[in-house]
């Protein structure tokens, strides 16, 4: 039994996947990736509650129908959005490692010849089947209080688990920031996890372009004296709010 926000469900056996959106091609917008083709698998429910969170539609029961906002898919439904096999999937959410263990899951892995991306929030550590398939992990962790006590959005052990797969050249941290104060504890975070501050981007809090660029002109000198990579939000920078499925 998975625990989500509002929402309590067994996901153990599940042959359809709850999603949001599914759509591409279009251009990757955050992280290493920014500006490559890609497409997006953005599944619903998470098991955090991110106060800055911009897709709260995909697990806040309090404010949007969730079941209606994510209807559960096949995953031929999915595939036939899938007409290129040299752009990458990512898998985003609400957090998507809560349907690692669906049989829906591990054949949308077997199906498609497509890598595969995943965006996590690092609470969950993959199973078996996602470390040999995903061939790049974006690991978000809440550093920074945004509504959830510490033990629930921070798993030292797991974040220790994509910290070696960083180094292995598989993963990257990407953390939102507002302040200089946010990303110089993002150094001591990657410190005390051994993260190479090569594999840490900052990326400004933001859901305008005005925000975003504000945000990243009062971070950029932290993150550059830190040793840090910044990444915009170029989706957010060309569409604004709006959402591209």
């Amino acid at each position: 039994m998975v625990q989500v926000v509002g929402v309590s469900t067994d996901v153990a056996l599940g042959a359809t996947l709850p999603v949001s959106e599914v759509y591409g091609p279009v251009y990757q917008g955050e992280g290493p990736y920014a500006g490559r083709r890609v497409y997006f698998l953005r599944l619903g429910l998470c098991n955090l509650r991110c106060s800055w969170c911009d897709t709260p539609y995909t697990w806040d029961t309090k404010r949007f129908d969730v079941a209606a906002e994510c209807p559960p898919l096949t995953v031929p439904q999915i595939t036939e959005h899938l007409t290129d096999p040299y752009a990458p999937l990512v898998l985003s959410g609400g957090e998507p490692l809560i349907h690692q263990g669906t049989a829906a899951m591990a054949k949308l892995l077997a199906t498609i010849p497509n890598d595969v991306h995943v965006e996590t929030n690092g609470t969950t550590a993959p199973n078996q089947l996602m470390r040999e398939r995903v061939a790049w992990w974006s690991v978000s962790p809440k550093l920074h209080d945004q509504g959830d006590p510490v033990a629930r959005r921070i798993h030292p052990t797991v974040l220790r688990e994509f910290a070696a797969l960083a180094w292995d050249g598989r993963a990257g941290f990407k953390v939102v920031c507002r302040t200089p104060g946010e990303v110089a504890r993002v150094a001591e975070f990657a410190d005390d996890l051994q993260v190479a501050r090569r594999d840490v981007w900052i990326m400004p809090e933001g859901t305008d372009a005005g925000t975003i660029i504000r945000t990243a002109s009062a971070i950029e000198d932290t993150a550059l004296e830190h040793g840090f990579n910044l990444t915009l939000r170029q989706h957010v920078l060309l569409h604004g709010s709006e959402r591209l499925r």
